[in-house]
């Protein structure tokens, strides 16, 4: 898979961190050289990376 669709693949998913500190929904993505940068509803960024668990967002976890 290339960078690209990796970053396309977590937007509108919920990731959380690691250590479970961080968790959120995707709403964009930022392309590095390095990895992928993900901006989460509530504004904090998150880089996708080993260890972070990426899972389909409940309905109600969704913000209109």
């Amino acid at each position: 898979r290339t960078s690209l669709q990796e970053a396309n693949s977590v937007i509108g998913r919920t990731v959380t961190s690691e250590d479970g500190k961080v968790s959120g929904v995707v709403k964009e993505v930022t392309l590095y050289n390095d990895g992928i940068v993900a901006t989460l509803d509530s504004g904090t960024k998150l880089v996708i990376g080993p260890g972070v668990k990426v899972s389909e967002t409940k309905a109600s976890e969704t913000q209109t």
